[in-house]
């Protein structure tokens, strides 16, 4: 079950949920560059990609950086304007390390790729813009990494989907 991993991830890694009635986080590199959580942080980011990338249907990345000039791997499918279809053989930490680091992206589970310009900015948006969101256009996990990708804010869906529990 992705997404009850992804949300226990966000709790041991000590992510802040933003609302009480929505599942609306925000998970935030710690300030002491020391501290264990700090050191386990891109770690604990590329476990939850991973998770989310298991979930029913396919994962879209929201980037102006081409994935296939960085030498990913995988089949990359352009799937919308500065959206692409995660190919279900790419390495995570790979992508992580070399086009998701700077930040500035959006990571996204739903059948259909999205326009970007429908997508809410997660750092602006209510949690209740969220919600009406990921509703309407069947989304169960998006994440927004701030520039500097120190900062994501994600929907994780709270009801895992029978197809997910099947799985």
């Amino acid at each position: 079950m992705p997404l009850a991993r992804i949300r226990r991830l966000l709790a041991d890694g000590g992510a802040a949920r933003l609302s009480a009635q929505h599942p609306f986080w925000e998970l935030a590199s710690p300030w002491w560059p020391f501290w264990r959580r700090a050191k386990r942080f891109e770690a604990l980011q590329v476990e939850i990609l991973l998770a989310g990338s298991t979930l029913p249907g396919p994962a879209h990345l929201v980037t102006d950086v081409n994935p296939q000039a960085f030498e990913v791997g995988g089949a990359w499918a352009h799937a919308h304007v500065s959206t692409y279809r995660i190919p279900p053989d790419c390495d995570l930490a790979v992508l992580n390390e070399r086009v998701l680091r700077s930040g500035g992206w959006r990571f996204y589970a739903s059948h259909d790729a999205l326009d970007p310009d429908a997508i809410p900015d997660a750092f602006t948006a209510r949690p209740e813009q969220m919600a009406v969101f990921a509703v309407a256009h069947q989304v169960p996990l998006l994440v927004e990494a701030f520039p500097g990708n120190d900062r994501w804010r994600l929907w994780v869906e709270e009801v895992d989907t029978a197809q997910e529990a099947a799985a």
